[in-house]
């Protein structure tokens, strides 16, 4: 089956999963428990590209269990 791009506006949507904080970024945990990340990230409609601006450790994030 050919790869097929999402529709912008799908994409919009898609990118803005995770907890919303300041200046627009959102907090993305990727994974479980003992091995999950959180990934900052920041994406720009005019430009469709999401910006990962930091992959850390739960505890260096500061979220909470």
């Amino acid at each position: 089956m050919p790869y097929q791009r999402a529709s912008r506006a799908r994409r919009c949507r898609i990118y803005q999963i995770g907890r919303l904080v300041q200046g627009g970024e959102r907090k993305l945990v990727i994974g479980h428990a003992a091995r999950s990340y959180v990934a900052l990230h920041h994406y720009i409609e005019a430009l469709d590209t999401v910006f990962v601006l930091a992959v850390r450790s739960p505890l260096e994030a500061g979220v909470k269990r």
